[in-house]
């Protein structure tokens, strides 16, 4: 076991490094070689978040280290943020209403006259 965390150790200090200097890739392959060693090391998890290309690779890398750490301020900040950046959901549209009854219309879909026979047979 003593072989496996100092593999780690050096493999983040590697990563952090890589990260730092710009050389993204090899820090995304040296930390998710570090977070398979040892999926509880919340470090790697935190630098990974920094380097891997998706927003939703970079939620997953943070909810990691929360799961392993949930009072971990930097990865509660990123959550936030990822957050503040998520596209707002598209307003739905109201229902159309009976001009009568004011009741909500039900929606039909567009059936040419050659349709109706096959989807009443």
């Amino acid at each position: 076991m003593e072989n496996n965390t100092s593999n780690v150790t050096e493999l983040l200090r590697h990563g952090i490094a890589a990260a730092q200097s710009g050389r993204t890739e090899e820090a995304r392959q040296t930390l998710l070689r570090a977070t398979e060693l040892d999926e509880r090391n919340e470090q790697s998890w935190l630098w990974l978040s920094g380097v891997v290309e998706l927003l939703s690779d970079r939620r997953v890398c943070l909810e990691n280290v929360l799961a392993i750490n949930p009072d971990h301020a930097p990865a509660q900040a990123g959550l936030r943020w990822l957050d503040q950046r998520a596209p707002p959901s598209p307003p739905t549209a109201a229902p159309e209403l009976c001009p009568r009854c004011a009741s909500p219309l039900f929606q039909t879909s567009e059936v040419s006259e050659g349709d109706i026979g096959s989807k009443i047979a």
